[in-house]
């Protein structure tokens, strides 16, 4: 226990989680050698506690629990305390999460487990007030309680946690393979899945709000990205991806004044949201909405894909390169209170006649929408309406709103911030390079390429050791965290969206470079799997492989989605383990469409094959060939094609046979479109592409 206010060992790390609980009375210990060893040496068990900054229930028990003297006595008594950020260590929480959804059913953060001094779960929740309260046993009861355990019935306790990891275990073995035709014709029997997939996945659609499933609501970008791609053969998709797009986007989780999207919806129809910001919420979303933009030709959604990239380059981009993890959801220790209103002060503010065209507008009531008679702002009505009321054409109301939306925003700035974690996580940067990459090739805003160069840049210089292997984050410095698969899956795909937004080729040589780390460092033959962390690397309780995508799709299924890009210039090494990949979880896939949507995207696309875009030019391109470089691809870039691969010039003289037999027509700058070993004549006119797009893609 510290005493005199003195801080714990947590104060000499970068991590602002754990730096956050730097001067509690808990005695804290991070993940390490000091720690694990002391409970061993000692033979005292492990009290675990695993969060991250901007979780609101963290700070919560960090308050109520953490700060308590009788608390941290309590521990310093019978246990080794270790305090660990999720974001740093997501291997640590995959592994205790799974050991308190074996033990009660549910997981979450905080994250509580009690541990055998060798690591194992013997006993876990999530928060525990420090009495007993709210139907949850007091912390104080609890850690008696399991330490008087230890010292009677330390055996026991021993047993079950050997039992409970034993579960883990044989959850990690492989499965049986069972041999089935991944490429074929559309009525394959994998496409005869995917359907009943896609169908299970349509009978948890929420037709009158859109998403998927109950409260609390999530985006789940990965289920709405597999409609977006499915919606060529089953155009009722659509419907739920623009249904679902529009709803959020006009809801509370999206932020009106600033852009971006909060974590996630309290509510059905997504006006209350949990107010925390993630990183990698806004880059999949981002994402999506330019895409979903691209498909459906909806200017709202890029408009919301656009919100989404500013914000983050106005809030949370690193003055360095690299983007920002978390805007936390509470601001002067309440919830939301940076964002929401009072109907007063908006009229004091925008005076009553804009006022009220103002509030009306975004469902700003005396009441409020929420706590202590707070408005959310959220858009109940559309434009059209607004300005019928007010007797005002569309025009003038737009006006009236942008001008509103922009003195609230300036007031808004005046207001103490949610705390940011400026932690700069190598996964979710690789999710914004591509967010960035794609809003810059869709929208011809070279801006966004910048941004997402000087990303890729900053991880390569800063966030990789000697050898060329990724590290998992940067704060004040680089982490000594190796990079994890999610790191290296995520990165990777970052740098294949760079290289089409670009055509430069150290991205791509890049990319494959990764991609052959993580074939050498993840790869398991005899499992027929990814693991999340390097055999190289520390020996924990088990090594985690996590197949199923949970907040953000999965770093396996993104990884399997470079191997399918990639394919055409790594050939059947890598051909062979996409086929090993998707075999080995075929079963995994027909039971649980929500958990592997992502793969059958992959699935999908390997199925039926991709659309490869070359596009070759003149060695000595000068001005003029270089708009008409980019006129070419003018089509390319404004048409939503979920299968493209899109290459370049070529890198070298011997390049791979996808630029064989490619030439530049008449010294001008020409594009092929090629699918199913057939490619297209070669194409100088803009115009004569977008004609065979029309057909091509029908």
């Amino acid at each position: 226990m510290t005493k005199n206010g003195q801080p714990n060992r947590l104060i000499h790390e970068k991590s602002p989680y754990l730096l956050q609980h730097a001067y509690n009375p808990v005695n804290w210990y991070p993940w390490g050698e000091e720690a694990l060893e002391r409970a061993k040496k000692e033979n005292r068990p492990i009290f675990l506690s695993v969060g991250y900054s901007a979780c609101h229930w963290c700070h919560v028990m960090e308050r109520e629990t953490f700060e308590d003297n009788e608390v941290a006595k309590l521990l310093d008594e019978y246990f080794i305390s270790i305090k660990v950020d999720r974001e740093e260590r997501p291997d640590i929480d995959e592994i205790y999460q799974r050991a308190a959804q074996i033990l009660t059913g549910f997981g979450g953060w905080p994250l509580t487990v009690f541990l055998t001094p060798d690591q194992k779960p013997f006993y876990a929740g999530t928060y525990f007030p420090p009495e007993d309260k709210y139907g949850r046993p007091g912390f104080k009861r609890v850690v008696t309680q399991l330490g008087e355990l230890w010292s009677k019935e330390e055996q026991r306790l021993r047993e079950i946690a050997q039992d409970i990891t034993e579960v883990m275990v044989r959850r990690e073995e492989k499965s049986d393979l069972s041999e089935i035709p991944m490429i074929g014709a559309s009525e394959s029997p994998l496409e005869e899945s995917l359907k009943r997939a896609i169908n299970s996945l349509k009978n948890l659609y929420d037709a009158r709000n859109g998403g998927f499933g109950t409260t609390p609501k999530f985006p789940n970008v990965n289920i709405l990205t597999l409609c977006l791609q499915r919606s060529t053969y089953q155009p009722e998709l659509e419907e739920i991806v623009e249904n679902t797009l529009t709803n959020m986007a006009s809801g509370g989780i999206y932020d009106q004044l600033g852009g971006g999207f909060h974590r996630y919806s309290t509510d059905e129809k997504w006006i209350v949201p949990h107010f925390e910001k993630m990183l990698y919420d806004n880059a999949l979303l981002a994402s999506l909405y330019l895409n979903a933009y691209k498909s459906l030709g909806a200017k709202k959604f890029r408009i919301i894909g656009e919100g989404i990239l500013n914000y983050v380059l106005r809030d949370m981009t690193h003055p360095e390169g690299g983007f920002y993890a978390t805007e936390d959801a509470d601001s002067e220790g309440e919830e939301g209170k940076f964002y929401v209103w009072q109907r007063d002060e908006v009229i004091e503010i925008l005076g009553k006649e804009t006022g009220d065209l103002f509030c009306y507008y975004y469902g700003i009531t005396p009441s409020g929408n929420f706590e202590k008679g707070l408005s959310i702002l959220y858009r109940p009505y559309p434009l059209e309406e607004v300005a019928k009321r007010y007797k005002v054409n569309i025009e003038q109301a737009l006006t009236a709103i942008e001008e509103a939306s922009e003195k609230l925003f300036k007031t808004r700035e005046e207001r103490i911030r949610p705390f940011r974690d400026e932690k700069v996580i190598t996964s979710w940067n690789g999710m914004m390079i591509t967010a960035m990459a794609q809003g810059g090739r869709f929208l011809g805003n070279s801006q966004y390429i910048n941004e997402a160069k000087k990303a890729a840049d900053f991880i390569l210089t800063k966030l990789t050791f000697e050898d060329g292997t990724l590290i998992r984050n940067y704060k004040d410095g680089p982490s000594n965290i190796p990079g994890f698969l999610e790191d290296y899956a995520y990165f990777t795909a970052g740098l294949i969206d760079l290289y089409y937004s670009t055509f430069e080729d150290r991205w791509l040589k890049e990319a494959l470079r990764l991609m052959d780390l993580t074939l050498k460092l993840f790869w398991s033959e005899e499992a027929s799997t990814f693991f999340d962390l390097s055999g190289t690397e520390e020996r924990l309780i088990i090594r985690p492989c996590s197949p199923m995508d949970q907040s953000f799709p999965s770093g396996l299924n993104i990884t399997a989605m470079n191997l399918l890009r990639l394919s055409p210039l790594e050939g059947k090494k890598i051909v062979k383990t996409l086929n090993m990949l998707l075999t080995r979880y075929n079963r995994d896939m027909e039971l649980n469409p929500w958990g592997f949507a992502t793969l059958w995207s992959v699935a999908a696309l390997y199925n039926r094959g991709l659309t490869q875009v070359v596009v070759t030019a003149p060695m000595k391109a000068g001005e003029d060939s270089y708009s008409k470089f980019n006129d070419l691809l003018q089509p390319i870039n404004e048409t939503y094609i979920p299968d493209l691969l899109l290459f370049g010039p070529p890198m070298h003289e011997e390049s791979s046979q996808v630029w064989q037999g490619k030439e530049a027509v008449q010294g001008q700058p020409t594009l092929y479109i090629c699918r199913d070993f057939t490619c297209s004549p070669p194409f100088t006119d803009p115009d004569k592409v977008r004609e065979h797009l029309k057909e091509f893609l029908v």
